[in-house]
């Protein structure tokens, strides 16, 4: 696995990229976590890749499409294109069982991001 990414966003380092998503979404959501996965935490993105992102909120009243909203507007005006879970903590401990699942892989294989 590489140990950097690889995301071409001009003169902004990609710690910097995911260091500025972290700020952002924290400051909308207070999540629990964010987990990057997907080609960047994998070491395979390509040029066209997009940040994939699961991010575990605690608790919420809002819907899942609101919360991932809130995400995408909140991630506005970045030079990467981001895809992106929004997921309370009690759903993901429903789903993480299944092994064939995406959130399983992401949060099996992906990277903890400073929330």
């Amino acid at each position: 696995m590489k140990s950097s990414l690889n995301i071409g966003v001009g003169s902004m380092l990609a710690s910097e990229v995911l260091g500025e998503i972290s700020k952002r979404i924290s400051s909308q959501l207070n999540p629990h976590q964010i987990i990057l996965f997907g080609s960047h935490a994998w070491g395979t993105p390509t040029a066209e890749s997009d940040i994939d992102l699961l991010v575990i909120v605690p608790t919420s009243s809002e819907t899942p499409h609101r919360r991932a909203v809130q995400v995408h507007r909140a991630l506005r005006g970045l030079p990467v294109a981001c895809d992106v879970i929004v997921r309370t903590r009690a759903k993901i401990d429903q789903l993480n069982s299944v092994r064939s699942s995406l959130l399983y892989r992401a949060l099996t294989e992906g990277k903890k991001l400073n929330a």
